[in-house]
């Protein structure tokens, strides 16, 4: 018996020394038992922690591309929550739920806004993924020859304002012109092309005619995401041997109204000869304070009013002439609130042909 009582003992004693050299086990926070106020929290319950007012969670980033739309789930962003932090590149609609993110055209990179819903802050990064934009340029006008010749003509800064997009892109990007006959039925030019840098150079075949072709402008940004690395195409007419005599003339349907009374009148424009003018412009200015203009066209001849046949407004538009041909403007409903009283209007021949008689390209009453 004695023996066995010190067995139990030195079991016990052995246990006990167990036990305090084993750390104590850290309690978890929701114990009830005191824990680290977070900051902004006024007290600690015994039996639950309190919600922490002003902590602030990051949501996992959200991603758009260059001028889409971005849709936030109110999830992120709740309709009663209260915006602290606008973005800086771009705006956000809150008018409905859900809100809508729109960055700024063109951006792409990184945005940041923060919402407060009372309880916390939650703040949102959203990434604008870039995508190419497609290069552009402002085109020069045709050329007219008077006589067929086999030289290489060349017109330095024939396009203009010439990017390869937004500040950006057009570092980064390298940049070129591309140029394709679209019509050139008598072979007048043996090539065409644009450099980098604008210039425009042709060689002319020694034939007489007209010749078509579009000039675009690519980059190497690439079509990743709905990207574009072409322009639009641009045509050019070169026209050589061509020479047309545009004329028109006004034509009062009335007697010139008091002030203040609308009044009719008609722009007749006419082609005596001899190439077509394909694009050639018609313009009426009307006199200082003229309000209330309406026109229709009307074309005879073979000839073409351009694809809007009734307009508002003062005219000035494109119109095809073939030899013989001719359009009418009627003109109604202006009215002359005073000023010089002075009427003109004038037609321009399109660039690729000569107009030997400038004279009757304008008029006025």
């Amino acid at each position: 018996m004695p023996q066995t009582m010190s067995r139990i003992a030195s079991a016990a004693l052995a246990l006990a020394l167990a036990a305090a050299s084993t750390p104590l086990a850290a309690k978890p926070a929701t114990d009830g038992m005191e824990r680290a106020k977070p900051s902004g929290a006024r007290h600690a319950e015994t039996t639950r922690a309190a919600p922490a007012t002003g902590a602030s969670r990051h949501a996992q980033p959200l991603y758009t591309f260059e001028d889409q739309p971005l849709t936030i789930e109110p999830a992120l962003a709740p309709p009663e929550s209260k915006l602290v932090v606008p973005p800086k590149h771009g705006t956000l609609l809150t008018g409905s739920a859900p809100m809508v993110y729109v960055p700024y055209p063109d951006f792409h990179g990184e945005d940041r806004m923060a919402f407060s819903t009372g309880l916390e802050t939650v703040e949102l990064v959203v990434k604008v993924v870039a995508v190419n934009d497609p290069p552009r340029f402002t085109p020069g006008s045709g050329a007219s020859h008077l006589a067929p010749d086999q030289m290489v003509h060349v017109v330095p800064g024939w396009a203009t304002g010439i990017s390869a997009g937004p500040d950006g892109e057009a570092i980064a990007q390298g940049l070129w012109f591309g140029t394709e006959a679209v019509a050139d039925p008598d072979g007048v030019l043996a090539w065409l092309e644009v450099d980098k840098e604008g210039t425009l150079s042709y060689a002319l075949t020694g034939r007489a005619g007209v010749a078509r072709w579009s000039v675009r402008a690519y980059d190497d940004g690439g079509v990743e995401y709905g990207g574009s690395s072409a322009s639009d195409a641009h045509e050019i007419a070169i026209g050589v041997d061509l020479t047309a005599d545009l004329a028109i003339r006004i034509v009062a349907l009335e007697l010139p109204p008091e002030l203040g009374q609308p009044r009719s009148y008609q722009l007749v424009v006419r082609n005596l000869g001899k190439a077509v003018a394909s694009g050639a412009r018609v313009v009426d200015v009307p006199a200082e304070g003229g309000t209330g203009l309406s026109w229709r066209c009307s074309s005879f001849g073979g000839a073409s009013c351009p694809k809007v046949l009734v307009g508002h407004g003062a005219v000035d538009t494109g119109v095809d002439l073939p030899d013989g041909g001719m359009v009418v403007f009627t003109v109604d409903g202006a009215t002359t609130l005073g000023g010089d009283g002075s009427h003109s209007a004038f037609v321009e021949p399109p660039s690729y042909l000569e107009d030997p008689d400038l004279s009757n390209n304008e008029a006025s009453e």
